[in-house]
This record gives C-alpha cells, structure tokens and sequence, in this order.
C-alpha cells in the first residue's frame, strides 16, 4: 500500500454474522470494506441465519478453520439479533476468540469474562459502523501458540476447500 508498510487492519480475522434471517450476502458491502481497510473477514457461512444447532456448529467451525488457518485469535462481529447465537460460539471457542462486538443491543447480557463491546447505531444507520475501525485498531493481536499464518482466506468456503493461501 503506498505511503504505509502495512494497512492498518494487518490481516486481523474477523468473522461476520448476519442478523437473524439475514444472509451472508447481507454482509458483502461490510465484508468488502473491512477487506479494503486492511482485515481478514470472513462469513460463517449460513443460508439464513436461524437460531438452530446447525448454524451454531457451522459457526464454531468457522471459528476454529480461521484461527486454525490463520494463528491469530478471531474477532466475531454480529448484529444484536444474533447476539445469543454469538455468544454461545464465543464461550465455547473462548480460547480462540479475542473479542465480539455486537451492534445495537436493547440489553447487555453478562459475558462472563468475553471482551464484548457494544456499538450503537441510533440514527442514521450507519452512525455505529463509522465507530468499528476506531474500536477494531484499540482491539490488539492474539496469537494462538504453536500456530502460524499460512495464507488469506476470503471465505468459510475457501477455507474449507483450502483456498486462499
């Protein structure tokens, strides 16, 4: 990148959920945003987000294939619709996962040690999205021991075919 060493993102995985009954393709704009500012997002891969075991295991799936593939601890990013869904994934995979932020949550639920940051959209929209670079470059680097970067997945299929690299 010119005028820099290195973008300010520095490759940091983050994992997108979409709100309830959302899917990934919700998140494309987002995705490509955070992409160009320098961090590693990836999707987790639902049709359509449902509270259900099937997207809670896709989830810690993700989780586990990006830290994997990766060597650095995850950052699960969702809207308040998909907070207990999120949440669940997090503690489940606390040693894999740095942080969650989660946007306009009505009620703070207790985390139980999880960093988890709240962002408030209010009006305009957009309002608590502006807010994320600022919070994502206070959140620093978590290398997972043993474990190294080995390429730049783009995607939970990518990753799962071995892509990316």
């Amino acid at each position: 990148m010119v005028g820099s060493a290195s973008r300010f993102g520095d490759g940091k995985p983050l994992v997108l959920i979409p709100q309830l009954f959302a899917t990934d393709i919700s998140l494309f704009p987002l995705s490509m945003w955070l992409k160009a500012l320098g961090y590693r997002p990836v999707t987790a891969g639902h049709f359509m987000n449902m509270e259900n075991p099937s997207n809670d295991r896709s989830l810690s799936r993700v989780i586990r294939d990006i830290t994997r593939k990766v060597g650095r601890k995850v950052i699960v990013i969702a809207h308040s619709s998909s907070m207990t869904q999120v949440l669940a994934a997090a503690h489940k995979n606390r040693e894999l996962v740095s942080d969650v932020i989660v946007f306009d949550a009505k009620n703070r639920p207790t985390t139980d040690g999880l960093r988890v940051h709240f962002l408030q959209s209010n009006w305009p929209p957009l309002n608590g999205i502006a807010e994320l670079p600022r919070l994502l470059r206070s959140i620093g680097m978590e290398l997972i021991e043993g474990m190294g970067w080995t390429g730049t997945p783009h995607s939970h299929a990518q990753l799962a075919e071995g892509e990316g690299s």
